[in-house]
């Protein structure tokens, strides 16, 4: 997933009868961008912890851009193909669909989601 920008919360305007993980769309210099909660989509129990700054992920799906509502961003890295793993054994249990592979050591391993897979709706 390539990210376009990194962006501070904003202003959302309600979707009507969109998933609960759907927070609304913004309005992106005259585009209308959905915004989704990656915490309610990945049915991540509780909140964010206090000293996270939630961003918002611009990422570009398709041919849309989508909003990717995070606790925070601590880096943006570059993962080469030769980097990527799949999903180890010890992190599959119970892993929504969307984690695709791995990247990074085991103490500090970095799941990578398939974000078309992510934002369909559950069926």
């Amino acid at each position: 997933m390539r990210i376009d920008e990194i962006l501070r919360p904003q202003r959302v305007s309600p979707v009507p009868n969109a998933p609960a993980w759907v927070e609304g769309v913004m309005n992106l210099r005259g585009a209308m961008v959905p915004v989704v909660d990656l915490r309610k989509r990945l049915a991540i129990a509780g909140a964010a912890p206090p000293r996270m700054k939630p961003k918002w992920l611009v990422t570009l799906v398709g041919r849309r851009k989508v909003a990717l509502v995070v606790d925070g961003v601590s880096g943006v890295v570059r993962v080469t193909r030769a980097e990527i793993a799949p999903v180890p054994p010890f992190v599959t249990q119970g892993v929504n669909p969307a984690v695709i592979a791995a990247c990074g050591p085991a103490d500090r391993i970095k799941l990578l989601l398939n974000i078309k897979v992510l934002l369909r709706e559950a069926a």
